[in-house]
């Protein structure tokens, strides 16, 4: 969700040195983007102190430091790094720290999608928006575009935040089935997380002789954007596999549950949402305050397997 603002910023100054700092295990996602100079990346054990060392460490002498998020940790420990000029909305506990002080966007009836609230930040320290932000930033992969003998759709079945995000597997063993049958030339791809593996073996027992490859747990994150590079859709819990397809242009059909569409849910209109709404939702928690998880459970296999063979014959 942070790509269009970064892009945003150095296509506004093409001559910017663009430092990336975040979670070291998107260290892959972000080099591999061209307008990103330089990636520092930190792990959970590492305290404050320590990862500002680590910047001070990297020898760079930084002009300012843009703030994307409102976390108090991440600013403190670029100031503690000595970046003399940090810029970002208020947030909480943070303001004193700040050097420039973003204002938030004017409130709406909904909430704002967060790409939208990033480049907000990036128009404000003079970044020009050339395009809708909610337009591909290029052509997605379609499915008329690609050879049909060897169509290919990923599917994202876990999600590692929690149980009220995940959809329930045999759901997904039959979207797989009902659209086989029509498209049996279709070879689905399991995506996951390390610790998703028994998953993944699971579905992969579910769908039995459906042809299909089990990549859960077996690709690192440069790994997993070249596999969905040979996708022409991704079927989808809210996951960050979901915003790696988005960043790619690659189709979605997603599914919501206990989270927010409208704020985190993919841009554009190759993408497809599907939620059941109910009076708790967005709730935000990784298990079900009610146990039923009603917003997960009254998504049908029907309601998704429609969206997905749309979403193929609309290619």
């Amino acid at each position: 969700m942070a790509f269009p603002a970064v892009r945003a910023m150095k296509a506004g100054r093409p001559d910017l040195k663009l430092t990336i700092f975040g979670p070291e295990k998107l260290r892959d996602l972000w080099e591999a983007q061209p307008e990103v100079s330089l990636y520092i990346g930190k792990s959970d054990q590492e305290g404050v102190l320590a990862v500002a060392r680590k910047i001070k460490a990297s020898g760079i002498h930084f002009d300012a430091g843009v703030l994307l998020t409102n976390s108090t940790r991440s600013t403190l420990e670029l100031w503690l790094a000595g970046i003399p000029r940090l810029v970002g909305f208020k947030g909480s506990l943070r303001s004193k720290m700040l050097h420039q002080i973003i204002q938030e966007p004017k409130a709406q009836k909904e909430p704002l999608h967060h790409t939208l609230r990033y480049l907000h930040i990036a128009q404000s320290i003079g970044a020009t928006l050339k395009k809708s932000p909610s337009a591909p930033l290029g052509s997605p992969v379609t499915a008329s575009s690609a050879d049909t003998k060897s169509l290919r759709i990923g599917i994202c079945a876990g999600a590692e935040y929690g149980q009220a995000k995940r959809w329930p597997l045999d759901r997904f063993a039959e979207v797989i089935r009902q659209v086989s049958l029509q498209h049996p030339e279709i070879e689905w791809v399991f995506f996951g997380a390390p610790g998703e593996a028994a998953m993944g073996t699971q579905l992969s027992a579910l769908v039995g002789t459906i042809k299909h490859t089990n990549l859960v747990g077996k690709t690192k994150l440069a790994e997993l954007i070249v596999q969905l590079r040979t996708c022409q859709l991704l079927v989808t819990n809210d996951t960050g596999t979901m915003h790696l397809a988005c960043a790619e242009n690659l189709p979605t059909v997603s599914i919501f549950g206990s989270t927010c569409p409208i704020s985190t849910g993919p841009l554009g209109d190759h993408h497809t949402v599907i939620q059941h709404p109910v009076p708790c939702s967005p709730c935000f928690e990784r298990e079900c305050p009610f146990g039923h998880y009603d917003c997960m459970t009254k998504v049908t296999p029907e309601v998704v397997t429609a969206a997905v063979l749309k979403r193929l014959a609309v290619g």
